[in-house]
């Protein structure tokens, strides 16, 4: 079982950038396209390596996913995205000005 459900069709491989609400660049290097998805995973691995950290936080009793990166010997949030009624945390993804999709047959 997969996001996009039982019957996904993956269409492609490849690498792609992802632009989080407050400009934090995710770069994934073997991003799955499947087009006819809603949703996108996003996986502690690729938050890492891309020198982020990750941690919890509770607030007024929202729970929140906080992406971290150190500068130096401070830490900074670079996002902060809340948890669903599901356990999920989730964000929207900011278009970017251009992209290449290509099909490849698996």
């Amino acid at each position: 079982m997969t996001i996009a459900g039982s019957n996904a069709h993956i269409v492609g491989i490849g690498s792609a950038t992802l632009v989080l609400p407050m400009g934090t660049r995710i770069f994934v290097k073997d991003a799955l396209l499947h087009p006819d998805s809603k949703r996108t995973l996003l996986s502690f691995k690729d938050i890492r390596a891309n020198g982020f950290h990750v941690e919890t936080e509770i607030e007024q009793g929202t729970e929140y996913l906080l992406i971290t990166k150190f500068n130096g010997y401070q830490k900074q949030v670079v996002e902060k995205l809340p948890s669903s009624p599901s356990d999920l945390y989730y964000t929207y993804i900011k278009p970017t000005e251009g992209y290449v999709a290509m099909k490849t047959i698996f």
